[in-house]
């Protein structure tokens, strides 16, 4: 087992980069510490080491008086946001898992999401006038940057704001909202979903009609690991064509990108990673084998040598090898084999395999008649 023996374990998932599982336990008193609590913990597991490790301590490794919760990670999987209390105070604590240390992100807050590597989340505190407002902050600083911002772009929203979803470049934050003053127009008096360019510093209501008017407002966003692509549920019926019963239905939303220098790479993210349009996709700035444009293609980060694409896991059973492979929402995926390490020659496994999640994975039947196969991962312009 994962967890301790006689203790309830429960709520598992992996770290985006697969190198552990995060759970929750509630064991009444953790060894070497001076503090017991019955709220739950969370533990990771070390999936090389096969070890497990109490990772939601407060900065002088002492137990927070308070359960945790609301587990966050960064898309690069090395590091775990979550949410606990000390003392009455709601906090936020970001925990490293590459030198086990946690630190204090802020307090009065809840609810955290990260971007990519960490350096940013968004999170919602309780504002003057008993409003949730949501914030975004850079990491280390103090400073922090309201995101349920009115329409004149200084005024507090005047209804709660909730379920900040940052996108892993750290540019756009899709939230849930009651606030009628963030958009002009907005009079439907019900929870619509928003977001927020902080880089353009405008805020656009998606569950909008076609025609620009409110609709019967939307719950429940989630944003896949493109960053670009957003679902939400609502009973609206003008949202798409062809729904004409209020129903729950499940809407989709890209968002527009550009390339107006015509080298391959989105506008939007050049900007991002390296804060113009002069790069043309044939460097490899992060030295990591991969030029600018096979990062892009790949949904990895130009500026980051440890952010590659990269074969997760092969599982063998009586079916054949399934290859797991990390992926993007949306992107296409050959893979190809070769029975020795010498054969120059790489054989088509599977043409295309269009990832649904971040992680993606095709099974090779005939892998348990051979003694040994070599796989790889190309992702699809």
């Amino acid at each position: 087992p994962l967890g301790s023996s006689g203790y309830n374990s429960s709520n598992a998932v992996f770290t985006p980069d697969g190198k552990w599982i995060v759970y929750q336990s509630t064991p009444g008193y953790v060894t070497g510490s001076s503090l017991s609590t019955n709220g739950a913990q969370f533990y990771a597991r070390n999936i090389a080491s096969n070890q497990n490790i109490h990772i939601s301590f407060a900065p002088d490794h002492s137990l927070f008086g308070g359960s945790t919760s609301n587990a966050a990670f960064s898309a690069d999987g090395n590091s775990m946001a979550f949410s606990t209390i000390s003392g009455g105070t709601p906090l936020i604590v970001l925990h490293n898992f590459s030198n086990n240390v946690n630190q204090i992100i802020c307090t009065n807050c809840s609810s955290a999401s990260l971007n990519n590597d960490a350096t940013r989340l968004a999170y919602v505190t309780q504002a003057s006038g008993g409003k949730s407002q949501i914030y975004v902050r850079t990491v280390g600083s103090t400073q922090s940057n309201l995101v349920s911002v009115a329409s004149n772009q200084t005024t507090l929203g005047n209804g709660n704001s909730s379920s900040p979803i940052l996108s892993p470049d750290g540019r756009f934050v899709i939230f849930s909202s009651v606030a009628t003053n963030l958009v002009l127009g907005d009079i439907n008096g019900r929870t619509d979903v928003f977001i927020r360019d902080l880089v353009l510093s405008n805020t656009i209501a998606l569950s909008r009609y076609g025609t620009g008017t409110p609709g019967f407002g939307a719950v429940n966003p989630i944003l896949a690991a493109d960053g670009r692509t957003i679902v939400f549920q609502s009973f609206s019926t003008d949202l798409s064509p062809n729904v004409l019963v209020p129903t729950r239905s499940l809407y989709l939303v890209r968002l527009g990108t550009g390339d107006s220098d015509h080298d391959g790479m989105d506008d939007d993210w050049e900007m991002t990673y390296f804060g113009d349009l002069s790069h043309d996709g044939t460097a490899d700035t992060d030295a990591d084998g991969l030029t600018d444009l096979q990062e892009f293609q790949a949904g990895t980060n130009p500026i980051n040598n440890d952010s590659v694409l990269r074969c997760l896991a092969v599982a063998t059973s009586a079916g054949g090898a399934t290859i797991y492979w990390s992926a993007i929402p949306g992107r296409n995926y050959r893979i190809e084999y070769k029975t020795s390490i010498d054969d120059p020659t790489w054989t088509t496994l599977a043409s295309s395999v269009t990832a649904l999640t971040a992680t993606a994975s095709t099974t090779d039947p005939a892998a348990p008649f051979n003694t040994q196969r070599f796989y790889r991962v190309t992702v699809l312009p």
